[in-house]
């Protein structure tokens, strides 16, 4: 799905994207998909700047399409959530173009498209390339929540690929670092699929999320 996405989007120009849902996973966990550098992605996640991050909030109130960045942002800005975009802007992530996306209830996802330009460049570059990129961002969504072949049953509860792995190698005895030079990611997208491997379970602790895959994989 991420080589797709960042396919699709080379045809505008574009060349990063994020598709979040904090809350539209199974039992409420979190599915992320993104071409960012890793290297920032692995410090928004330590950090737990999902907790903070602006754009989710007015990506839940809002069902269209907005513009965000360093420069200018749809609401006023906490201390902390400057931060955020000076630390983002570091890493080439100056501006976006957000898609708020529907999920069932409360849940939403939202896909971001970003940049390393001026706001006011990004968004008349874009202008044109609105509808279409909405569409896209609308069939990505829809091809996330509805691909089957992302999830396993452990113990009658469905895990991604990813959350398979990172139990297994944990059973094995590995340890983050290790566990992310096997499957090739970094330590910290390691424990970030562990926890939502804890969540689907329903468990408190990594050992019980271990005794449970044992039990029921």
């Amino acid at each position: 799905m991420r080589a797709v996405m960042a396919e699709a989007i080379v045809a505008f120009d574009l060349q990063r994207f994020s598709y979040f849902s904090p809350s539209g996973g199974h039992r409420g966990t979190s599915v992320f998909i993104s071409n960012y550098p890793t290297t920032w992605t692995d410090h928004y996640f330590a950090r737990k700047y999902e907790s903070i991050d602006p754009i989710f909030t007015v990506a839940h109130a809002t069902k269209q399409p907005f513009h965000w960045g360093k420069d200018a942002t749809p609401i006023e800005l906490a201390e902390c959530q400057r931060q955020l975009f000076d630390e983002a802007a570091a890493f080439g992530i100056r501006n976006g173009l957000t898609f708020p996306l529907a999920c069932r209830g409360e849940a939403f996802a939202a896909l971001t498209i970003a940049a390393d330009e001026k706001p006011t460049v990004f968004k008349r570059r874009l202008e044109k390339s609105l509808p279409i990129l909405r569409c896209i961002a609308i069939a990505f969504h829809a091809g996330v929540r509805q691909k089957p072949s992302i999830t396993q049953s452990v113990d009658g509860v469905p895990l991604t690929r990813r959350e398979i792995e990172c139990l297994h190698w944990t059973a094995q005895g590995k340890s983050t670092w290790e566990i992310g030079r096997i499957i090739g990611v970094r330590p910290y997208t390691v424990t970030f699929h562990l926890k939502n491997a804890k969540l689907k379970l329903g468990v408190g602790s990594l050992f019980q999320a271990v005794a449970r895959f044992a039990h029921g994989g």
